[in-house]
């Protein structure tokens, strides 16, 4: 059999633009469970409207890893194994633009998760 180990969690303000990462979710509703996606930190410090509180913004970066609906929740790791993000968002378009944005995904920094968590907890 396979042996589990917990996650290790890494330190997501190391995070640099250009560091590999590895995503993994379950996209299209999970019709495409435990789906592997490779990409890299493409921008740190985005900051979006939160999608459960009007008013509030969350901190995250972005990668151009595959990020696809059903994503959201899935683990974003460094090259080393460690959980360094969780999986937000696909980024389309804002309502005042009509640009097509394609290999947009926002995560939220794991550090940013563990405050909140810890916060509730």
């Amino acid at each position: 059999g396979l042996d589990a180990k917990p996650v290790e969690i890494g330190d997501s303000d190391q995070l640099q633009a250009g560091d590999q990462l590895i995503c993994i979710a379950n996209p299209a509703s999970g019709k495409l469970a435990a789906s592997v996606s490779t990409g890299v930190v493409s921008g740190l410090n985005r900051t979006m409207q939160s999608a459960n509180a009007e008013g509030k913004y969350v901190k995250m970066f972005q990668t151009d890893a595959a990020i696809n609906g059903g994503s959201s929740g899935g683990g974003v790791f460094s090259t080393d194994g460690k959980l360094v993000g969780i999986i937000s968002r696909k980024y389309i378009s804002t309502a005042a633009s009509d640009t097509q944005l394609e290999g947009i995904g926002m995560c939220i920094p794991i550090n940013e998760a563990a405050e909140l968590l810890a916060a509730h907890f």
